[in-house]
């Protein structure tokens, strides 16, 4: 379990706003029907340029009675410790509220198809 404290929701909410708006800079940029690895390139490149702690494809085991277990799962990008990007280029928001919950992260976010 973690054991950090969780920033404020205000703190959240502008780290979230700054992800976003990243987010929509590459797709305007890049325009729809890329592979996930491209956006997932251009979305670091911009978190980078922006001075932003990350991770990409972040290795994420799942805890069965109290055994850790590689089911296979990957976070796309893990930004400041808080927050998921999870992308893709279908609709797949079950599995970013799974990884949410997996991971105990506050906040998730999943780029929805046009």
């Amino acid at each position: 379990m973690r054991s950090e404290t969780i920033p404020p929701p205000r703190e959240n909410d502008l780290l979230t706003a700054k992800v976003i708006g990243f987010a929509i800079e590459v797709h305007r940029t890049l325009g729809p029907g890329l592979l996930e690895s491209a956006y997932e390139e251009c979305l670091c490149f911009e978190l980078r340029q922006n001075a932003l702690l990350f991770r990409q494809q972040v290795y994420l085991p799942i805890i069965y009675k109290s055994v850790k277990l590689d089911c296979g799962y990957r976070l796309d990008i893990v930004i400041e410790d808080r927050i998921i990007v999870e992308l893709k280029t279908v609709a797949s928001h079950c599995l970013i509220v799974s990884l949410v919950i997996f991971e105990r992260r506050v906040l998730g976010i999943s780029r929805a198809p046009y």
